[in-house]
């Protein structure tokens, strides 16, 4: 299986999560945290040595309100109030005394500073994706799985992008990606590697402050022997089993023949 977006290959992102149903036999795509850029057609094609296959289907992201706009009372209700009778102006006395029990000008000369409590928010500091442990270059074997992985960090946290061959690596049923925070770790799994799978593999992390990136060669080995066959034995320590012990012109018997005389 292989996703686009407006007819472009969905570049692989931790944001971008696909995998096959075997039992349902469903393709899913899950998009997290869905962004209006997100907005798109996308499709999905199925390939395999009988033919191929596609379907699309278009997803608009909205933007909602963070405010609600909507009124709790009903305007009609205003609307019967301002139809009814003409107001009546009742004139209102006070029984309260209402002057003040201390001259106002004697305040106004007191100059009072309030204490602040409040501490102004400090900025959020920011710094740009830095590599702390690399890609490393892997040795494979033909259908077994290959990791990739690299400790980036960077704050806020960095989108990753992968590339094979400088070009973008399509998101697949054999690619899965995921960033673990807290080791602030990204891998890059390879189901079944083939041998078409060799190659360098370049990632990129990036956020508002910058970007850095790092790269490995990935090799996969085609019917490479699993079984150890070195020898348990020395190929020398046959060498001495073949020289003969005794010369064939010497012998020797059991019989003490020394002379008694």
């Amino acid at each position: 299986f292989t996703w686009f977006k407006d007819d472009a290959p969905l570049v692989a992102s931790s944001r971008f999560t696909t995998y096959y149903d075997i039992p349902s036999k469903l393709i899913i795509l899950q998009i997290n945290d869905a962004r209006p850029n997100d907005t798109g057609i996308y499709t999905v094609r199925a390939d395999n040595k009988s033919g191929t296959v596609t379907t699309s289907a278009t997803l608009h992201i909205s933007i909602l309100p963070s405010v609600r706009d909507q009124s709790f009372i009903s305007t009609d209700v205003f609307q019967r109030l301002e139809q009814g009778n003409q107001p009546r102006f009742i004139e209102e006395i006070s029984g309260v005394d209402e002057r003040p029990l201390v001259d106002l000008t004697r305040l106004q000369k007191l100059e009072i500073k309030p204490n602040k409590f409040i501490e102004e928010e400090q900025p959020t500091e920011q710094f740009r994706p830095s590599i702390l442990i690399p890609l490393r270059n892997v040795h494979a074997v033909e259908n077994q799985p290959v990791v990739l992985s690299a400790q980036i960090q960077g704050k806020p946290q960095p989108q990753f992008v992968w590339f094979k061959n400088n070009q973008p690596l399509s998101e697949g049923n054999r690619f899965r990606t995921h960033y673990d925070i807290p080791s602030k770790t990204i891998f890059l799994t390879i189901a079944g590697a083939r041998e078409d799978d060799s190659g360098i593999y370049r990632l990129i992390a990036q956020n508002p402050s910058g970007q850095d990136e790092t790269s490995c060669e990935v090799h996969v080995d085609i019917n490479q022997p699993i079984i150890d066959q070195r020898s348990f034995v020395p190929q020398t320590a046959f060498d001495k089993l073949e020289k003969p012990i005794l010369k064939t012109d010497t012998i020797i018997s059991g019989v003490d023949q020394t002379s008694f005389f």
